[in-house]
C-alpha cells in the first residue's frame, strides 16, 4: 500500500482551485459590478439621446457597350453610355424621380407628408440629404454611388 505525500518545497506556491476563484470573485465583486453598471448607463443614455440617423447607400456598375456579351450586340440596339453620365446626377435629383420613391418607403423624416406645406419642405430635405457620386472611366465600367442619410421619424 502506497500513501502520496505532498513535498512542500520552500519556493511552490499550493494549487490554486476553483474556491480560490470564487473567494476573489466575491472579495472583488464591485470592482466587476460597478463599472458594468457604468457601461450600461451610458450606453441606455446615448441610445435615447442621440438621433436615430442611419445612411443607406448603393453603387451601380454601368458596363461599358464593349463589355457586353457580343449576343447582344447582334440583337439588341446598343446606346453609348458614356455622354449621358453627366446628366444622371440631375435625373436623380428631380422632383419626378425622388417623389414615387419618397411615397413608396415612405419617407417622412418628422413631416407631415399629408401636408401640402410640409411635403415641400420634405421634398427639400431629401434633396439636401441625398448625394450622387459619379466616377466615369476612360475605359471600362463606370460607377455610380447613391447614398441618403436620413433619420427615423
Amino acid at each position: 500500500m502506497s500513501t502520496d505525500v505532498a513535498i512542500k518545497t520552500p519556493g511552490q506556491s499550493p494549487p490554486v482551485g476553483l474556491a480560490d476563484y470564487l473567494g476573489i470573485f466575491s472579495r472583488r465583486i464591485w470592482w466587476i459590478v460597478v463599472p458594468f453598471l457604468f457601461v450600461v448607463l451610458i450606453a441606455g443614455a446615448l441610445g435615447f439621446l442621440l438621433p436615430q440617423e442611419y445612411e443607406a447607400s448603393v453603387s451601380v456598375k454601368v458596363l461599358d457597350q464593349g463589355t457586353l456579351d457580343p449576343f447582344y450586340g447582334r440583337v439588341a440596339f446598343t446606346v453609348p453610355h458614356k455622354p449621358f453620365l453627366t446628366t444622371i446626377r440631375q435625373d436623380i435629383l428631380n422632383r419626378t424621380f425622388l417623389e414615387p420613391i419618397i411615397e413608396k418607403f415612405r419617407v417622412t423624416e418628422g413631416y407631415d407628408a399629408g401636408d401640402p406645406r410640409e411635403y415641400q419642405l420634405l421634398l427639400k430635405k431629401v434633396l439636401a440629404n441625398v448625394m450622387v457620386r459619379l466616377a466615369p472611366q476612360k475605359v471600362g465600367p463606370d460607377i455610380i454611388g447613391i447614398s441618403y442619410r436620413g433619420r427615423d421619424a
